[in-house]
């Protein structure tokens, strides 16, 4: 008898009967199939080990929607926004770097032209994040902590010497942020100055209230007083001036106790092209007859803006008397707001 050779399939059909054809070398072949109650089991075991392999694989996964895991994406969401965003810089504008000691330009009839000072600020200087949500976690109020330290080099004494003294600079700086969530995407809604303040001086410098006012643009008058947090404000409440305004900042300050005074400036940086900038420091006037309040004004021609709108910052810088004038024992003591101005062309509707 010749040898047959030929394929056997398994297979569960219900209504079959014991057995069934296969086409082999054209012609219908008989083979046997296995009983219905045997198939059943297979196919039941088939079943459990499936089961068993997807619980295996799946079954102990992450839910990736869970809010621990949103919140994470969020977090890292502002970040990026805050890393990237002008308004929201924690940069001093008092640091004066390692540059040498150099007279002023800015003309001064209140303080002594003998003074030299430099604030130098150590680097890097690292920032905190705290980003609080709304119960829709669709707004976002941002803190932003830095602490600086360096030294505070003044020369006071009216001879032609270079002799300074040398006082230790301990500050804590802070700015709040908001932000609002449109279609998963967060965006810049508003920014308070940044305050740096001296930690625990034993005379405290106060600024209770800046004042800003301009010769044109949508809001050339904008006054920020009370506590920081409530200084928040939205790009279209902060000052906006048009290109070329005469822009005058007033401040109010006052110290903690003591007989001591308080001296005030201006800080700006002035960018170039290339990149790089200058650092611009000038003295406010003491107002007539006022022992804490000062006043100064500038034109925004000198900060050489070269594309519109363009966001920048003034810093008012308030030291007490006895930091500048004091012999080497004398305490560092001050306090600084850097206030956002925004500039752009009147019926410009963009916003930097």
């Amino acid at each position: 008898m010749a040898k047959k050779t030929g394929l056997f399939l398994f297979f569960r059909e219900p209504y079959c009967s014991a057995k069934t054809l296969i086409m082999y070398n054209n012609k219908p072949q008989p083979i046997n199939i296995f009983r219905r109650k045997t198939l059943k089991k297979l196919f039941t075991l088939a079943i459990l080990l499936a089961v068993g392999l997807g619980l295996a694989f799946f079954g102990c996964s992450k839910n990736p929607t869970t809010s621990e895991e949103t919140a994470v994406d969020d977090d890292a969401a502002i970040t990026t926004v805050l890393n990237t965003n002008g308004y929201a810089t924690s940069d001093n504008y008092g640091d004066d770097g390692t540059a040498g000691f150099a007279k002023s330009d800015a003309k001064s009839d209140t303080f002594p032209y003998y003074v030299r000072w430099r604030r130098r600020i150590n680097t890097p200087v690292e920032r905190t994040i705290s980003i609080a949500y709304d119960s829709n976690n669709t707004f976002a109020t941002v803190t932003i902590s830095s602490d600086y330290t360096g030294r505070f080099v003044v020369d006071n004494t009216p001879n032609l010497l270079l002799d300074t003294f040398s006082r230790a600079i301990n500050d804590h700086g802070v700015r709040y942020v908001w932000l609002k969530k449109w279609n998963d995407h967060w965006y810049f809604w508003g920014a308070s100055p940044l305050e740096i303040a001296t930690v625990n001086p034993q005379i405290i410098v106060y600024i209770d209230s800046v004042k800003i006012t301009g010769t044109g643009g949508e809001r050339p008058n904008v006054t920020f007083i009370g506590s920081l947090y409530g200084q928040t404000l939205r790009r279209d409440q902060m000052p906006i001036f048009e290109p070329g305004a005469t822009v005058t900042a007033t401040v109010y300050t006052r110290i903690s106790s003591g007989a001591d005074s308080t001296w005030a400036f201006l800080h700006r940086r002035i960018w170039h092209s290339a990149g790089w900038s200058n650092h611009i420091r000038e003295p406010l006037e003491r107002v007539t007859g006022e022992k804490f309040v000062f006043t100064k004004t500038w034109t925004l021609y000198s900060d050489s803006i070269l594309a519109f709108p363009a966001l920048r910052h003034a810093c008012l810088d308030v030291i007490l008397g006895s930091t500048l004038f004091g012999d080497s024992t004398a305490e560092y003591s001050a306090r600084m707001w850097t206030v956002p101005y925004i500039v752009k062309a009147v019926g410009d509707t963009t916003m930097p």
